[in-house]
């Protein structure tokens, strides 16, 4: 892979092993497998070869306090500038061809120079987008602002994405559509390879027992009713009755599931279902083990993807997080998968850290609950990078971009309005060749006929056609 030269006084958390893993994250993006002999160059002018006749692309750097006070400019204060003015093919594979410079470089931060310059032999980013990949990648922010909503969330009013408008964008990704056309001007001959678009569908499980506290209930005070008398037979037989109304023929919940794998098998999507191993909370339901085993299994003989989906309190509890995730274990009878945290409770880096010390595959908790959108600027799936220890978590995030609850429960849009928004962030992934990350949870479909139960069966084959 072509390298990057990082010649420039480098800042904490900007420190050189960032600064290559954004690099690295860009050109996997665009997938630079080979040596273009085109010379990446991150510093100053002062510390560049001038008899350089390889061809160049100069990437800027940005100061401290550029990179520290975009968390605190006035709201949609960032410049936005046009790339087909400066670029037309790579204004031609983007939806917005107006794109946010979040770090102008040093000398650059008027924002009145160009995004970037295009010379005989060289191309000069006047916009650090390494520092802006790193940034976005990493939820650098996340570290270091500490409002949090009720449920101890980052919110998405608080990001800087959505306070400067972007939060509807991938904007790495089409940093990395941008940096693929330069190339290509440099090495006219370099042909990458497409990225395809992919569907990543999933289904948390936040219950199976619709009717349990009214059950609970009947059966108490049947309970007192028949004491007096002390028909114990008559006791057990209404026991069993009742029970037996929460079997999977029954239950609106389990029902859910059946009926998401079934839509999915309609159209040929291996949906992925994540399910809890936590213990009755306010926040986490009571499962029945030998319920949810049944479930899994029916699943998986349908060739489904099963995930965890940990508890509320786990997020930064070590100890919970992994008894939870040693259940998982002895149910699925294996160790590595993928999944999500309930409620999308997440503290970076901490809970990375826990998914990998858990030796899983990937987490998708990475969006927000009351927006949909980028919440770490791609659509693409990663590893992320430990802003603290400053390396490389061993671990994928694949970032969620939208599910029913937040259009439906928290923003309380028809159907038309959601089917729009979802089509619309569903396009800006395909321009990348990204994986458009979609959750619906099947304690969202219970009335038969519930607007978006038919528009989630509408939208699937929409989304297969990108």
């Amino acid at each position: 892979m072509t390298v990057l030269t990082v010649n420039t006084p480098v800042f904490f958390p900007l420190t050189r092993k960032a600064l290559q893993y954004a690099w690295n994250q860009l050109a996997g993006r665009i997938k630079i497998k080979d040596k273009l002999e085109v010379l990446i160059y991150y510093g100053h002018e002062e510390n560049l070869d001038r008899n350089l006749d390889k061809p160049l692309i100069w990437i800027k750097p940005c100061t401290k306090e550029t990179f520290e006070n975009i968390l605190y400019l006035v709201e949609n204060s960032l410049t936005f500038q046009n790339v087909a003015h400066f670029l037309p093919d790579a204004g031609s594979h983007l939806i917005d061809q107006d794109m946010p410079a979040l770090f102008w470089s040093s000398g650059a931060e008027d924002g009145k120079k160009p995004f970037l310059v295009k010379g005989s032999n060289r191309i000069i980013f006047n916009v650090d987008i390494l520092a802006a990949t790193f940034f976005m990648l990493s939820r650098w922010e996340e570290v270091v602002l500490k409002t949090r909503d009720n449920h101890n969330r980052f919110p998405a009013h608080e990001s800087t994405a959505y306070k400067q408008g972007f939060l509807d964008r991938p904007v790495i990704d089409e940093y990395s559509v941008i940096l693929r056309e330069c190339l290509k001007i440099l090495r006219p001959r370099w042909a990458p390879e497409p990225s395809g678009f992919r569907l990543k569908i999933s289904h948390d499980i936040d219950s199976m027992s619709m009717y349990s506290g009214l059950i609970s209930l009947l059966l108490r005070t049947a309970g007192d009713i028949v004491k007096r008398f002390k028909p114990r037979m008559a006791l057990k037989t209404l026991q069993d009755g009742m029970r037996g109304f929460q079997d999977f023929k029954y239950n609106p919940y389990i029902k859910n599931i059946k009926w998401l794998a079934d839509v999915s098998l309609e159209n040929r999507i291996i949906s992925s279902f994540n399910f809890m191993m936590s213990k009755k909370s306010k926040y986490d339901p009571e499962y029945e083990l030998s319920k949810t085993k049944e479930i899994i299994n029916y699943l998986q003989a349908l060739r489904f993807e099963i995930g965890f989906h940990p508890g509320y309190y786990t997020f930064n509890n070590d100890t919970l997080f992994l008894m939870e995730k040693e259940r998982m274990d002895q149910v699925l009878g294996r160790t590595n998968y993928g999944g999500r945290q309930h409620y999308l409770r997440f503290e970076v880096p901490m809970t990375w850290r826990l998914w990998e010390r858990a030796s899983l595959i990937y987490d998708s908790t990475l969006g927000y609950p009351e927006q949909e959108g980028f919440r770490c600027g791609t659509c693409y799936p990663y590893q992320p990078f430990d802003v603290l220890e400053q390396r490389i978590i061993n671990i994928y995030e694949c970032p969620l971009i939208v599910m029913d609850s937040t259009l439906a429960n928290y923003k309380h849009i028809n159907t038309i309005e959601a089917e729009k928004i979802i089509l619309d962030l569903a396009k800006r992934c395909a321009c990348v060749g990204g994986v458009f990350t979609m959750l619906w949870h099947n304690t969202s479909l219970c009335v038969k006929n519930h607007p978006y139960r038919e528009m989630y069966r509408k939208l699937l084959p929409l989304l297969q056609k990108f």
